[in-house]
């Protein structure tokens, strides 16, 4: 049986998780977690996708996405987990895969399906009991102080 290729669906909304290669706590680490999110926030900031909502766990990421009309999922994962391995083992002095190789992305139905992921997302680190409150996790879209495309996608 040969390789899976992914389909594109274009103006999908994904829900995207990727995990850390050995499920490593690669993003525990106060420096290496700002830099996944700067990798995440540079790609939106060139346009190439729509950021919904993100949580970047200790040894995962979910992030909520709809990719511009010239990308696809796969090309916008691949950036995002090259350009964090290449930056965290630089400033960790180490080598080797940072991130498990693929990852699992369910494209969004409806307006329900959205939402609940979107609480799913706010909610995974007060359930990890990392924090108290969603708002108060520093690598999450439920922090205030972190910016999304959430507004403008949900304007008419």
């Amino acid at each position: 049986m040969g390789k899976f290729h992914r389909f594109y669906v274009p103006e999908a909304i994904y829900f995207v998780t990727s995990k850390t290669h050995g499920n490593r706590k690669f993003f525990a680490n106060k420096r290496s977690a700002p830099i996944l999110l700067n990798c995440i926030d540079n790609f939106r900031k060139e346009g190439r996708y729509l950021l919904l909502a993100f949580v970047i766990m200790p040894d995962h990421l979910h992030i909520i996405l709809k990719p511009n009309a010239k990308e696809n999922i796969s090309k916008i994962m691949h950036s995002i987990k090259r350009g964090s391995s290449r930056l965290i083992n630089q400033m960790l002095n180490r080598n080797g895969p940072l991130w498990q190789s693929g990852f699992y992305e369910q494209i969004i139905r409806n307006e329900k399906e959205f939402w609940e992921k979107v609480n799913y997302i706010y909610n995974n680190p007060l359930k990890a009991g990392l924090v108290e409150s969603p708002e108060d996790y520093p690598y999450s879209s439920a922090n205030p102080k972190v910016e999304t495309d959430l507004e403008e996608f949900l304007s008419p």
